[in-house]
């Protein structure tokens, strides 16, 4: 035991953990990085299927609701079908309106003016900016999530809204 430990101590250091550890903080810091432009496309992927949304329900209201309503008046039938119109636009115009809430970037400026981070050295700086990225992408989420919601309510809205809307076009009494 004691021939080993000595033996040890004279191999010279090859710096392949040194080599490892900077690549795991590279790697941690790019997947970070993508995770978090990934977060801000589903973001305005969502939006962008939204303003479809608030177009169909909007068309939907003006062509089913307007027949149904000069055809048969305002029954209980168009009266739940402009319902579910409102329901459908309160959420659809709250996940259109822009938020400041969301944070997908790191201005670069921030690692300069941070005396923390004047003095470190690239591998423990890509390090730190994965976590930070990271915290960025976990408090995103929760309101990611929560639009998500409220998206899914607006289109079971437009479903109901459409179902009630041709029921009342084209049925005879529409009460």
């Amino acid at each position: 035991m004691r021939f080993r430990r000595r033996h040890l101590k004279q191999v010279p250091s090859t710096g392949l953990v040194d080599r490892h550890v900077e690549r795991l903080n590279s790697l941690a810091y790019e997947l970070s990085l993508r995770a978090l432009d990934q977060q801000e496309r589903v973001l305005g992927e969502l939006r962008s299927r939204t303003g479809l949304v608030f177009a169909g329900s909007s068309i939907v209201a003006s062509f089913l609701g307007a027949r149904a309503v000069a055809n048969h008046g305002l029954g209980w039938l168009s009266s739940v079908a402009l319902a579910a119109f409102a329901v459908s636009l309160a959420p659809t115009i709250y996940i259109l309106l822009p938020k400041g809430t969301f944070v997908f970037a790191l201005r670069g400026t921030t690692l300069i003016e941070d005396p923390q981070t004047n003095s470190l050295e690239i591998p423990e700086l890509h390090r730190r900016l994965a976590y930070w990225l990271e915290g960025f992408y976990v408090d995103n989420q929760p309101a990611i999530a929560r639009l998500y919601r409220l998206y899914q309510l607006a289109v079971a809205a437009v479903v109901l809204e459409v179902i009630l809307g041709a029921s009342n076009s084209y049925s005879r009494n529409g009460r």
